[in-house]
């Protein structure tokens, strides 16, 4: 995380195109993209955590979490994801 502003979630990326829930604390830096994509918990709460697994055995909203992030993974390839990243690092380069 640079300052706080931009967070690359490579890892969130891999687990993404598995098309399976996933389950994270709120990391600071992450795309409001993700927002839907994922089950955040707070890692200080076991209550939350509970609630975040709960959410994704409900049969009604693990396919509508897989159909988003079937979605999300044809408009966000690979390729799309790095030229936004260099765009991104030559932005930050070029300012002083």
């Amino acid at each position: 995380v640079y300052n706080g502003e931009n967070n690359f979630p490579s890892k969130l990326l891999l687990y993404l195109a598995y098309q399976k829930p996933v389950i994270s604390t709120l990391t600071e830096g992450l795309s409001l993209d993700y927002n839907d994509l994922l089950s955040f918990y707070d890692d200080k709460n076991m209550d939350s955590l509970i609630l975040a697994i709960n959410n994704i055995n409900d049969q009604n909203r693990y396919s509508a979490i897989q159909k988003r992030i079937r979605d999300f993974n044809v408009n966000n390839t690979w390729e799309k994801k790095i030229g936004q990243l260099i765009k991104n690092l030559n932005i930050d380069l070029c300012q002083p």
